[in-house]
């Protein structure tokens, strides 16, 4: 993150689990579930509120990746590079293969340890139910279908 003309306030963050990054002068924010220009936007709103008359601010996302295992084209690991959805992860493994099922699981770290979502991807492409935001170390595992 960067805020053009205030060099002592570049610096890397990490994304914790709760979704939030800790800046200074702003402290603790929330970030998760927001697109690149929405957090921009919500660290400019914050600096300026109380600290620095209209910022210039950058966030960059580095090293962010989630994994996509199972019944799709090219299974592996993938750069996530801001909000991204299911749907747009599935796409950058390849798509369901032709033995996968409309059902994925995502595999997501809380502090509580591990959490598995079922999400039905035929419910998404239907319009009946909400795509689902991908965060950072998520794993989609995507099903066999059972014939």
């Amino acid at each position: 993150m960067s805020v053009w003309g205030h060099d002592d306030l570049n610096r890397s963050a990490q994304i914790r689990e709760d979704g939030t990054i800790v800046f200074p002068l702003v402290g603790k924010f929330r970030i998760a579930d927001l697109t690149m220009q929405e957090a921009e936007d919500e660290l400019r709103r914050l600096l300026n509120k109380d600290f620095i008359v209209d910022p210039q601010v950058t966030i960059k996302l580095e090293d962010v990746k989630f994994t996509v295992l199972g019944e799709v084209q090219r299974p592996g690991s993938f750069e996530l590079t801001g909000a991204m959805d299911l749907l747009t992860g599935l796409s950058l493994a390849g798509g369901i293969n032709k033995f996968g099922a409309g059902t994925v699981d995502i595999i997501r770290e809380t502090e509580e340890g591990h959490m598995t979502i079922q999400v039905s991807v035929d419910a998404i492409l239907a319009g009946q139910e909400a795509n689902v935001n991908i965060f950072p170390n998520d794993t989609i595992y995507v099903r066999r279908r059972l014939f």
